[in-house]
Order: C-alpha cells, then sequence, then structure tokens
C-alpha cells in the first residue's frame, strides 16, 4: 500500500526478498496479498471507530468507464488536522463510503449526504469538494438543511477555474499553445526533442499549466553561450524552431506571475488550512503583488475567494482547504490496480479504503480475525451488482457452448 505495488510486483518483491536474506519462509502469492488488502479495506469501511468530534467531510468521484464512476466519501475529525506547516497525509483521512454509482445528480449526492451523516450520527462541520456540477448542487441543498455546515471550494480547482477565465479566450495565450503543439510535433524523434515542450494534460489542462510556463522560461533564458556544442545544423533547427517563442516573452513573464500565485496560495492553505487569518496571511507574501496586470487581477479574485472562505471559520478552528490528497488517493488505487481497472469497478476498490487511517499491526490483526474472505463478495455483489468481468465470463460461457453445439 505504502509503495502502490501491483499485487504480482508486491509478491515477487517479497519472494526476492525472502530469498536474498536466505530466510526459509515462504511467500505469499499474488491473490492472497490481495484478498488480504481488501479485507483490510472492507474492516477499515464497515467495523472503524465511530466519529465523536467535529469533523469535516471531503469527496470526490473517480471515473472508469463512461457510465461508471465511484463517490469517495472520507471525514477528517478537526480535532486531527495536523500541526501548522504540515500538509494532510493519507493517515488522517477516515474511509466514511465508498459508493459506487451509474448516475450522479445534486439530489442523489444530497441523499448520499443526509445518509452518510446520519450513519455518522451528526452533521459535518464543513464539506470539502472540487464542486463538480453535481456535488456542489448537493452540497449547497445540504448545506441550507443544515445550517451548522459549510461548503468549502478545493483550492486547487479553483485556481484552475480562475486560469481558465483569464486565459482561455486570451487570442495571445490560444496562439502561444497552437505554436507549442506545431513545436512538439515538429521535433518529435529528433535529435532536438529534449527540448520538445511538455503535453497538455487532456483533462484538468488548467490545472497543469506549470510545466509548460517553466519549460517556455528556461527556453527563452537559454543562451547562445549554453549551446555551443550543437553543430551549425542543429543550431539552425533551434532557432528555427524556437524563433517564435521570443515574441511572447512578455506574456510568459506575466503567466509565470499568475502560476506563482497559484502555487503560493496552494502551498499556505495545504499546509495551514483556512483559517480566519488566511486571506489576511496570503495578501502579505510578495507573489500577490505582480506587476502585470492581469496577474494583479488574478490576485485580487484569488484574495476576495479566500476572504470569502475565511468568513465561513469560527475563530479557532482551521478547515483543511484542499481536497488534492483524494487525488493522490485515486493515482495510487490507479497504479495497485493497473490492467484490472480497464473493465469498470470491482471489489478492487475496496483497496482505497484499505489505503485511509492508520495502518497498524493491531489493525491488521483485527481485520483479518473479524473480517472472512466471503465478505468481500458479498459486499461487491450487494454494492456493484453485476461487474463487467462477470459479465465478460458468462459471455464467453455461453459462446463456447453454442461453439460445442455447432461442432
Amino acid at each position: 500500500l505504502d509503495a502502490a505495488l501491483s499485487f504480482r510486483g508486491a509478491a515477487s518483491a517479497s519472494r526476492l526478498f525472502f530469498e536474498m536474506l536466505s530466510i526459509p519462509v515462504e511467500t505469499p502469492s499474488f491473490s492472497s496479498i490481495r484478498f488480504w488488502i481488501l479485507r483490510l479495506g472492507y474492516y477499515k469501511l464497515m467495523y472503524q471507530q465511530k466519529i465523536t468530534t467535529p469533523y469535516c467531510l471531503m469527496l470526490d468521484h473517480i471515473i472508469l468507464l463512461d457510465t461508471t464512476k465511484v463517490l469517495l466519501v472520507t471525514a477528517i475529525e478537526l480535532s486531527n488536522v495536523p500541526a501548522l506547516g504540515e500538509a494532510l497525509t493519507l493517515k488522517h483521512l477516515l474511509p466514511v463510503a465508498v459508493i459506487p454509482v451509474e448516475k450522479s445528480t445534486g439530489e442523489i449526492v444530497y441523499q448520499q449526504l443526509e445518509e452518510i451523516s446520519f450513519k455518522i450520527g451528526m452533521a459535518p462541520r464543513g464539506i470539502i469538494s472540487d464542486h463538480g456540477s453535481d456535488l456542489k448542487k448537493g452540497e449547497k441543498i445540504y448545506c441550507e438543511r443544515h445550517p451548522e455546515t459549510d461548503s468549502f471550494y478545493d483550492i486547487t480547482h479553483k485556481n484552475a477555474c480562475v486560469l481558465k477565465k483569464y486565459l482561455k479566450d486570451d487570442p495571445i495565450w490560444i496562439q502561444f499553445c497552437d505554436n507549442l503543439t506545431i513545436t512538439r510535433r515538429k521535433l518529435q524523434n529528433t535529435v532536438l526533442s529534449t527540448y520538445s515542450p511538455p503535453s497538455f494534460k487532456r483533462k484538468a489542462r488548467y490545472m497543469n499549466l506549470e510545466d509548460t510556463i517553466v519549460w517556455a522560461h528556461r527556453i527563452l533564458s537559454y543562451s547562445d553561450s549554453e549551446v555551443t556544442h550543437f553543430t551549425q545544423d542543429e543550431k539552425d533547427v533551434f532557432d528555427d524552431n524556437f524563433d517564435w517563442i521570443y515574441s511572447f516573452s512578455k506574456d510568459i513573464g506575466q503567466w509565470k506571475e499568475m502560476i506563482a500565485i497559484t502555487k503560493v496560495t496552494e502551498t499556505l492553505i495545504r499546509k495551514y488550512g483556512i483559517t480566519v487569518d488566511t486571506s489576511k496571511e496570503l495578501a502579505l507574501f510578495p507573489e500577490m503583488s505582480p506587476s502585470t496586470l492581469k496577474a494583479q487581477k488574478m490576485s485580487a479574485d484569488i484574495v476576495e475567494f479566500v476572504t470569502l472562505e475565511s468568513m465561513k471559520v469560527k475563530i479557532g478552528e482551521r478547515i483543511p482547504g484542499t481536497t488534492e490528497i483524494i487525488e493522490s488517493v485515486f493515482g495510487k488505487y490507479k497504479r495497485i490496480a493497473k490492467d484490472q481497472m480497464k473493465n469498470g469497478f470491482t471489489s478492487l476498490i475496496l483497496v482505497i479504503s484499505a489505503m485511509l487511517s492508520e495502518t497498524t499491526v493491531e489493525v491488521v490483526e483485527k481485520a483479518m480475525t473479524a473480517v472472512r474472505t466471503l465478505s468481500i463478495k458479498e459486499w461487491s455483489d450487494e454494492h456493484l451488482g453485476e461487474t463487467e468481468n462477470t459479465k465478460r465470463r458468462k459471455f464467453h460461457k455461453i459462446a463456447d457452448a453454442n461453439l460445442v453445439g455447432i461442432c
């Protein structure tokens, strides 16, 4: 779980490690490791201790197939928020619900939140999410009916939305992106492919601009003395492909200031959360006083947003203001599950809850004692129904029987 190894990788690593140390113990197969982790995940999800102090919910969807998604709901007790200057880790989050859905609307999310808070026994102090349309609407309905609960917008997604506001329809930015694409294609598989610009991620483009802006800034600062190792032909190719970037030098400086605003905001909230003083502290950072006009407007937008978030917080409270930790959970899950994710969700989604909260020797012992392997199948049948793998096996069985009849 810590290394995010696949099950077969974990089994092979165990075998090699024991052989290297000449330990005469039989190592577990990948299927044993798989069921152990699923039992641990089931235990943490179904049997873990009750929440008894004020807490926040953190939620997000993970999507595999076009029609299949899972809502992950985690909780963090405010008394367990890490010390000032320390970011949240997986051990701070408690798995509350792993809910497979084929359709998600605001009303559905609201009902899910009601069921979760009823199960816990009290409403949350806050709900933190990326404010996807269904999550935002569901949270709004819930908060209207539970005035003690406030909805908080993940700062990373908020920053991405602000960047999108200022860049999406900017003709200079559009031309810059077009030139990036052309340059990347021209340099592919050439001797200068090392200098090729990074590719944009298909999704969440405005959450991943830093690498591109840093690359552009480096190309601009690449002096003639640093390319003396080029042959004349290579230097000509370099100049031919990157001369265009100098016409964007002023804009790149502005974009660099905009990225700096997002980074300092995210770092502050990641390490210190949202308090009544967060907006005042943010305004003191030099990055929030940029020199270019568009960056100045963006800085004002971000400070105003953080001010509104801070107004929801009570004196003495510290609310986590980012769901980045959820993204890392999904990333780990994808590395562990690997090819098994291609066919939609299976009982493997219990790996997600296995990664959360403390995993001590005592927790593992309790999980292995309390949870039977059969419980995993029963849970999967109840919550996942007929999975894609089950449908495929049925298809093969029927098709093979028909082939035998034809023969």
